[in-house]
C-alpha cells in the first residue's frame, strides 16, 4: 500500500512539472543600488498565468552578472519553489537589432555575388567578341587579296565591334563601381554588428524561476549582482558674498564599465 502511494505522488509530481508551461519574461529594472565595485539590480517581473506550477524563464540577463548572488522575492500567493542560473549558445542571435543586421549582411553578400556572376559574364562576352575579331580580320585580309571585299558587311561588323566595346567599357566601370558600393556597405554592416554584439552575442544568460502561484497571476522581484560598477563622493560647496553662510552638497559619481545592467538601462 505504502508502495503504491509513493508512486502515485511520482506520477503526480511528474504530471505536474510536464505540465508546467515555460513562460520567458524579461521584467523591469525596478530599483539599483551601487556599491563599491559592485551593483545591486531588482528586476519587477509580473506573471500572467493561471494558479499552480509554473516554470518562469527570466531572460536577457548582463554579461557581467554574478550568478551566486541571484535570488527572488514573491509577494503573498507566489511561492518560489528553486531558482537555477544557466548559459547557452545559440545559432542565431535573439535580439531584434542583431537580426536585422543578419539579414542585411546576407542580403549585400547575395548582392555582391549577383554582380560578380554579371562580370564573369561580361568577360565571357568580351573573349568571345575578341575571338570574332580574329576570325574577321583575317577573312577581311583574304577577301581583300581576292577582289571580293564586301565593303558595306565589313563596315557593320566593324561598327558591331565597336559599340559592343563601348558598351562592354560602361558595363563594366558600372558593375565596379556598384561592387565597390556594396563591398563598403558590407563592411559598415559588418562593423556595427560587432560593435553591437561585442563577442558574446551567442550566449544566452537566463534564470530558470519554479514557482507555485495560488491563484492565477503574480508578482516575482528577481535580484542579482553585477561587476565593474562603482560610485565615489564628490561635493560642491557655495557661500555668499560675505561668507557667512556655506551650502555643502554631497554627491555620488557613479562608474559603470561596459557593464549592462538589464533589459531598461540601454
Amino acid at each position: 500500500m505504502r508502495a503504491r502511494f509513493s508512486l502515485l505522488v511520482l506520477v503526480t509530481l511528474a504530471a505536474s512539472l510536464t505540465t508546467a508551461a515555460e513562460i520567458q519574461l524579461k521584467g523591469k529594472v525596478d530599483a539599483i543600488t551601487v556599491y563599491r565595485g559592485q551593483a545591486l539590480v531588482t528586476r519587477l517581473v509580473e506573471i500572467k498565468a493561471a494558479a499552480g506550477l509554473q516554470e518562469i524563464v527570466i531572460t536577457d540577463l548582463p554579461a557581467r552578472i554574478l550568478p551566486g548572488s541571484i535570488y527572488a522575492e514573491a509577494d503573498e500567493g507566489v511561492e518560489v519553489r528553486s531558482v537555477l542560473y544557466r548559459e547557452r549558445a545559440v545559432d542565431q542571435d535573439v535580439r531584434e537589432e542583431v537580426r536585422k543586421l543578419d539579414k542585411d549582411i546576407r542580403d549585400t553578400q547575395d548582392k555582391i555575388l549577383a554582380k560578380k556572376r554579371q562580370t564573369e559574364l561580361l568577360n565571357e562576352r568580351k573573349a568571345y567578341l575578341t575571338k570574332l575579331e580574329g576570325f574577321t580580320a583575317p577573312t577581311a585580309t583574304f577577301e581583300l587579296t581576292k577582289g571580293v571585299l564586301n565593303a558595306d558587311t565589313l563596315s557593320k561588323i566593324t561598327l558591331f565591334q565597336f559599340e559592343q566595346r563601348q558598351t562592354n567599357a560602361t558595363e563594366e566601370l558600372k558593375l565596379a563601381v556598384e561592387e565597390r558600393d556594396l563591398n563598403d556597405q558590407l563592411n559598415t554592416l559588418q562593423r556595427q554588428r560587432h560593435e553591437l554584439t561585442g563577442g558574446s552575442a551567442r550566449t544566452v544568460r537566463e534564470a530558470l524561476v519554479f514557482v507555485n502561484l495560488a491563484k492565477a497571476d503574480g508578482v516575482l522581484r528577481f535580484r542579482y549582482l553585477v561587476d565593474q560598477s562603482s560610485w565615489s563622493p564628490s561635493y560642491n560647496i557655495r557661500a555668499d558674498a560675505k561668507r557667512e553662510k556655506v551650502v555643502v552638497e554631497y554627491n555620488a559619481s557613479i562608474q559603470q564599465m561596459r557593464a549592462k545592467i538589464g533589459p531598461a538601462s540601454r
